[in-house]
């Protein structure tokens, strides 16, 4: 006989429930990845324009 505390299967099958926030950051991780790969061009042009526009 098994005693009544023995430990029982879980269900297995189908998908986890979603987890919007985490969906969330991972998207907004990946727009400021190809956003810095889009904008950090032009700010390095200005920024050695901004240098050469120094007097030495």
């Amino acid at each position: 006989m098994r005693p009544t505390g023995a430990p029982r299967l879980a269900p297995v099958g189908g998908s986890p429930p979603r987890e919007g926030l985490l969906q969330l950051c991972v998207l907004l991780c990946v727009g400021v990845t190809v956003g810095s790969f889009v904008f950090v061009g032009p700010l390095i042009d200005v920024a050695r324009h901004a240098a050469a526009a120094l007097p030495l």
